[in-house]
């Protein structure tokens, strides 16, 4: 179980670079698990951690703009929450201020176990920088309180210093994160970054991915569009 301070020796042994600095190894571990980790699975979506549940997003009447958690990099789906009072018709948005005459037909959406309605009046744009992840509505949602819920993928825990640990987990250090940021010291010394992110994501997070979502860990979420 190799700790971040253990990884790192291992990197500057490997590479000549310095454990801080100019060529500190730090930022480039944290870079290789954000690359690996930052992925549209279950298991990286945002709950919130007093509920258990997936995010409210609360709304004001005539505002169409709204952010995600600060730990959102990006939100797949903007959805309404059941149990609905009639959850088995067209969903009459005009009983929440919102307009009737939307996007047809309706989309069941499963996650963890849940049902949700996908609420399709809405576009999303990835955290950027010091901007948060966005939710833009093109309809006015009205004041909502408890409505609608975010289907949102967090940030990995970000490696700033040596005493904080990957969140990669332990059997995959050696095999996947080492190696991965190795290449992108490789990528930085060759000026070939982009090289190197491509072979992290087709050598490294493919096969990952395919071994985290194996057995009960896999992803259970699901859309089912209805037929009427």
């Amino acid at each position: 179980m190799p700790s971040t301070n253990q990884l790192v020796t291992w990197i500057v042994a490997q590479t000549g670079w310095s454990r801080d600095g100019a060529k500190g190894i730090v930022p480039i571990l944290n870079e290789a698990q954000n690359i690996i980790l930052q992925n549209e699975s279950e298991q990286m979506l945002y709950y919130d951690p007093l509920t258990g549940e997936l995010p409210l997003l609360n709304t004001t009447a005539g505002t169409f703009l709204y952010s995600a958690p600060a730990n959102v990099w990006r939100v797949g789906m903007v959805l309404l929450a059941y149990p609905l009072s009639n959850p088995y018709d067209t969903y009459p948005l005009s009983n929440y201020g919102m307009q009737d005459n939307l996007q047809f037909p309706i989309q069941d959406v499963h996650i963890g176990g849940r049902k949700y309605i996908r609420f399709q009046q809405a576009r999303t744009k990835d955290q950027n920088q010091n901007t948060p992840a966005q939710i833009q509505f093109t309809v006015d949602p009205g004041t909502q309180t408890g409505i609608f819920k975010l289907a949102a993928y967090r940030k990995p825990i970000q490696i700033t210093s040596e005493s904080v640990q990957p969140e990669v987990p332990d059997r995959f250090h050696t095999s996947h994160l080492l190696p991965a940021t190795v290449k992108l010291i490789e990528g930085f010394q060759t000026n070939n970054i982009a090289e190197a992110r491509i072979w992290i994501e087709k050598e490294i997070k493919i096969g990952f991915w395919k071994e985290q979502n194996e057995g009960q860990q896999s992803r259970s979420g699901h859309v089912h569009r209805r037929g009427f």
